[in-house]
């Protein structure tokens, strides 16, 4: 680009205009001097154009009126120097024509003859590479001449020279081609700031359907008419179709053809939305190519597009039977295609976009190999970055009464195809080692060193994977998903904030939280689609693996997660994401918690189980784990940051707090709220390691802490707080009353304890609660 920038600033820079004469005619002297033993006939039209040259007048004030006459005189005397395919004389007479080129001097009728003379060349003279760089210069300086039939032959010079046998020549015209390419482009996009377009509308159909064969639609200008056409056989050639305005018998590589289609998507955005000209490419061109390559390595997903209705003929020929043997490198250009068409383009394609993300959903769930699995992986965790891209997905999709669920099928997708890769990675691990069988030590999560597939585009072959690194991708998707549910949900509180203060200042200025209740209900509904299938994952993995790092991030996720359904408010999601954060904090092999949406007689429930399974009621000894400590830490952290939005989700909460203190045996100690005592060392539970002591100890501290920092929760949180613990309370009580004394257990302090410490630490509001 760079170069194409200096190349076609070039024309702007002034010319001393006798520098540039004399600087011809040595060029013309040097021909003439090689011409002079083996081609003596050459000389004369040579020395014919010195003179000519030299009897120039050379005006003072403007030389660009002499520019197309000294021009017809140095072509005319050089055009015989090619006929004789010598390469010393065709490279200076090359050199010649470059100059004048960077002059600006040549005008369109020698430029028809320039672009005759090079496609010869290209053809059976040598100096290849010399005869790109003339063309390219050609191009770049001279397109506001070089249009229409003149800029097809040009680019089919530079396609047909990509079969060069030199692999030198072979690079040096791909690079001019896509140099070529983004120029073009370039000059339609410039021509769009020049005029007032007026944008597209994403339901809005093209004025006129592009004709195969005719590069007539005038409401575009004449740039962009080259840019429509050129885009269009773009995608023929890829496709391996022939092109309606290039010569048909081109041919071009799947892998610069995707290339250069995904170059031109991603740097002239505007040209497609402001054109439903260019936005027609997109639905008939760009979209069914992508299904067609696709198509045959995958299952033929439904088309429902009337504009894609054509394809389906074609799909099912096979006509690409050798699509099996594509390289590694075809596939990630695809997936990175794909991505663009979805990320950026969806306004326009929403009717297609079901059938991107219904090819993405196959690539996941089907036997397909490892690294295309990661492939489609990481196309979705892109996608889980672009909240504006889901909202849309969402609306348009899952929230229709009679649409399919595409949001929620494909996340559901992803959490399947990470339980296979997780079950298959602790087969791989626990082969000959029976003690680790069922845990994973480590992930390597994304990030860091690591480098994604969708990059790895110059790699013919697929890199070797572990399984893990598939995991790797749908952890991180997932946390990227809630990240952007996040962001999402703090958006809408920024703006309803600054709604507020506008009412406040301009009382009737009539404006309406519609837009923020809008975003609010979708962003539930996205949600309430993938809350069991993210559940599912995070589960496995704090069950699985054993890496701190890998745990804490899953169970940052679901702090995130609990907090954005507690302040929606989703009550069920809530509740399950409680629960099960609840109980990965108890020890291991004690009751669990069951999982319910009504979390009502929680404690009452789980005293019965005991009952049931122990009739001696002894304390069993517990051993706990690292990972169970680390998700009690969370589990604390979750009620000392997001107390204020738990509401009833307090009560399960306390349930485990209390279930902790049991297993521990401290319910002896439940009493002592003052900051200032500490726990002695004999009174902690025994544990394998001094560190998991110490952290037990800390755990202590901040389960102290947790209810002396309620007075900073606001009335309707404290009220939560309050009628959680007199409900534990009260079933405790009513529990010991209906078992016979011969078999009551030590009566329970922990809750009467904690409803002592929070009164003293809300005694300035006791009106609230007395």
């Amino acid at each position: 680009m760079a170069k194409n920038q200096s190349l076609m600033n070039s024309t702007k820079i002034g010319i001393n205009p006798k520098e540039f004469i004399e600087s011809l005619q040595q060029d013309l002297r040097n021909l003439s001097v090689e011409a002079k033993k083996k081609y003596p006939h050459l000389r004369e039209p040579l020395e014919r154009g010195i003179m000519q040259l030299h009897e120039i007048s050379i005006p003072t004030e403007s030389f660009d009126a002499l520019k197309d006459h000294v021009a017809e005189i140095v072509i005319g005397s050089i055009m015989g120097v090619f006929d004789t395919k010598v390469t010393r004389l065709v490279y200076l007479g090359l050199q010649c024509i470059q100059r004048l080129l960077t002059a600006d001097s040549v005008n369109k009728q020698s430029l028809q003859r320039l672009t005759a003379l090079l496609a010869e060349l290209a053809l059976t003279g040598p100096e290849e590479v010399k005869v790109i760089q003339t063309l390219l210069q050609m191009v770049s300086t001279d397109l506001r001449s070089i249009q229409g039939s003149l800029l097809s032959k040009s680019l089919r010079i530079t396609i047909l020279l990509l079969g060069n046998k030199d692999p030198i020549v072979a690079n040096t015209a791909s690079t001019a081609l896509r140099q070529i390419v983004l120029t073009v482009f370039e000059w339609a996009s410039t021509e769009d700031t020049k005029e007032t377009v007026p944008k597209v509308s994403s339901d809005i159909k093209p004025r006129t359907t592009p004709t195969p064969g005719i590069n007539v639609l005038p409401q575009l200008t004449p740039h962009a008419q080259d840019a429509h056409s050129l885009f269009r056989d773009l995608c023929q050639l890829t496709s391996g179709d022939p092109p309606f305005w290039l010569d048909r018998d081109l041919c071009l590589s799947k892998d610069l053809g995707l290339e250069l289609i995904e170059s031109v998507l991603l740097n002239h955005k505007n040209l497609f939305f402001l054109h439903s000209e260019f936005s027609w490419l997109l639905t008939e061109c760009a979209s069914p190519l992508l299904i067609k390559l696709f198509s045959l390595v995958v299952t033929t997903p439904k088309i429902q597009s009337s504009g894609l209705l054509a394809m389906t003929s074609v799909l099912q020929s096979g006509t690409g039977h050798d699509m099996k043997t594509l390289s590694f490198s075809i596939y990630v250009r695809l997936f990175r295609l794909l991505h663009i068409l979805v990320n950026t383009y969806h306004p326009l394609l929403m009717m297609e976009c079901e059938i991107f993300f219904s090819l993405l959903q196959r690539f996941i769930e089907q036997n397909s190999q490892l690294w295309q699995t990661s492939l489609a992986l990481e196309v979705v965790r892109r996608f889980c970055i672009n909240s504006n891209l889901l909202v849309a997905l969402c609306k348009y999709y899952d929230m229709q009464p009679k649409s399919a669920q595409v949001f929620g099928n494909l996340i559901a997708s992803m959490s399947h195809s990470f339980e296979t890769m997780v079950r298959e990675v602790v087969q791989q691990g626990g082969s000959g080692q029976t003690e680790s069988i069922g845990q994973i030590n480590k992930i390597p999560l994304l990030g860091s060193n690591k480098q994604s597939l969708l990059e790895m585009m110059d790699k013919q072959e697929p890199p070797l994977l572990s399984e893990s690194y598939g995991c790797a991708v749908c952890l991180s998707a997932f946390d990227q998903l809630i990240r952007s549910f996040g962001s999402l949900y703090g958006e809408e509180l920024n703006a309803m904030k600054t709604d507020s203060v506008l009412q406040e200042d301009i009382p009737n200025h009539g404006h309406t939280h519609g837009t923020e209740a809008n975003i609010l209900s979708v962003l539930s509904a996205m949600i309430s689609a993938t809350w069991f299938p993210i559940l599912n994952s995070f589960n496995l993995v704090i069950d699985q693996f054993i890496e701190e790092g890998t745990i804490e991030s899953v169970l940052q996720c679901k702090q995130t997660f609990i907090y954005l359904t507690a302040s929606l408010p989703l009550e069920k999601p809530r509740n399950y994401f409680v629960l099960s954060h609840c109980n990965w904090s108890l020890p291991p092999g004690v009751p669990k918690l069951p999982l319910t949406t009504e979390i009502t007689n929680l404690a009452t429930k789980l005293r019965e189980f005991r009952h049931n399974t122990d009739e001696n009621l002894i304390i069993p000894q517990v051993s706990a784990q690292r990972k169970h400590l680390q998700c009690l830490r969370s589990l604390l952290t979750l009620a000392h940051v997001h107390g204020s939005v738990l509401g009833q989700a307090w009560y399960p909460i306390l349930c485990t707090l209390q279930e902790v203190y049991y297993y521990y045996n401290l319910e002896a100690y439940a009493s002592s709220f003052s900051r200032k005592e500490q726990l002695q060392p004999q009174v902690v539970p025994h544990f394998t390691t001094t560190t998991l002591r110490e952290d037990f100890i800390v755990l202590q501290q901040l389960m102290l802490k947790l209810f002396e920092s309620s007075q900073f929760l606001n009335d309707q949180a404290l009220t939560c707080l309050l009628q959680a613990l007199c409900r534990l309370c009260t079933e405790s009580l009513v529990h010991i009353h209906l078992i016979p004394s011969s078999q009551n257990e030590n009566p329970r302090l922990f809750c009467i304890t904690k409803i002592q410490q929070v009164c003293c630490a809300n005694i300035f509001r006791s009106n609230l609660f007395w």
